[in-house]
């Protein structure tokens, strides 16, 4: 399956800029396959697509949860199974799944446009997700502090936690994803 015929083109604006007074802000919702769920700011998200898994090129010595690299819109982009970083990162157990060739695999296009430096575009990284949720917005002052009694590694991945349908969802701190892999393009 070529990654053009089945990608959403997602916008940098919000549809609801939150004024300074009402802390409300776009979050991008997605599921990982430990039915994880995560929110990640809105404007960290270019795009949606698939790719087949014999689509990306695997690049030896890297770390394990970067799949290898695959051909969008005529540029090399990293794909990250997500799930296994974070797994390894939080010293969680793992959950391995090995993929078939032909197996389509749904990415979320990620920038790191807090680090990007004007005339200079910012990172990308395709991190293979489960599932989509949707956007949401979320009041930032709802957003609580991840809990003490968790490994500090999680209070740096992670900016806190807050309820979506009664269901407990993180926040991904996408500039760390970013740090921990020292991604360079390939």
């Amino acid at each position: 399956m070529n990654p053009q015929d089945s990608k959403i083109q997602l916008s940098n604006q919000s549809t609801y800029p939150p004024s300074p007074d009402i802390p409300l802000k776009d979050y991008f919702c997605i599921q990982l396959r430990q039915s994880a769920r995560l929110a990640l700011p809105i404007e960290n998200v270019a795009e949606v697509f698939s790719v087949a898994y014999g689509d990306i090129c695997p690049i030896p010595g890297v770390a394990t949860a970067l799949l290898g690299v695959v051909n969008q819109n005529g540029q090399l982009i990293w794909v990250l199974e997500l799930a296994d970083l974070l797994s390894e990162l939080l010293g969680l157990a793992p959950s391995p799944i090995d993929y078939g060739k032909w197996d389509s695999l749904t990415v979320l296009l990620i920038t790191n446009c807090l680090n990007s430096q004007k005339g200079v575009p910012p990172q990308r990284l395709a991190c293979v997700v489960s599932a989509l949720k949707g956007v949401v917005q979320i009041d930032k002052t709802n957003i609580t502090a991840i809990p003490e009694d968790f490994s500090p590694a999680f209070s740096s991945f992670f900016l806190g936690v807050v309820k979506i349908e009664d269901e407990s969802v993180a926040v991904l701190n996408v500039s760390a994803v970013f740090a921990a892999l020292r991604l360079v393009e390939p």
